[in-house]
């Protein structure tokens, strides 16, 4: 069975620089997605490949812990959960248009769990709320 992807894009009006650093910096994640609550560093150098941060989640008490599993400067990155027992991908994919920057954010499982990938990682992806993220980064410019 192949790895299976859901995905969502959209196009923000900040140059590729600027929208990656700041998609990256994870204590921006509070600001644009559902989910989080808070997140912080578990390792120093945080931009690299194996790097590792928690998260708080509203209405949880224990954290949910992530790894970078790619990191290319303003080309890609991607964290999985470690701490789950689906350990989905959350894969982000940054390329030029004009001034601005197309993004691409998906979901991925690996097999046997990419039967589900359809139903449970749209639910995840909605957690990524690029329209919030877009309005405020492009109120803020």
């Amino acid at each position: 069975m192949k790895k299976q992807t859901v995905e969502q894009q959209i196009e923000i009006d900040w140059p590729i620089r600027a929208l990656f650093n700041y998609v990256c910096d994870i204590h921006n994640n509070a600001t644009w997605q559902a989910q989080v609550d808070h997140a912080e560093w578990t390792a120093i150098d945080h931009y690299c490949t194996g790097a590792r941060y928690t998260c708080l989640q509203p209405g949880r008490t224990r954290p949910v812990i992530y790894e970078v599993t790619a990191h290319t400067p303003y080309h890609r990155r991607s964290v999985t959960r470690r701490n789950a027992w689906l350990q989905p991908t959350y894969n982000m994919e940054f390329e030029p248009r004009g001034e601005g920057t197309l993004l691409r954010v998906s979901v991925s499982f690996n097999a046997p769990w990419s039967l589900m990938a359809p139903w449970y990682a749209g639910k995840l992806l909605a957690a990524y709320d690029l329209p919030r993220l877009k309005q405020i980064l492009e109120t803020e410019k």
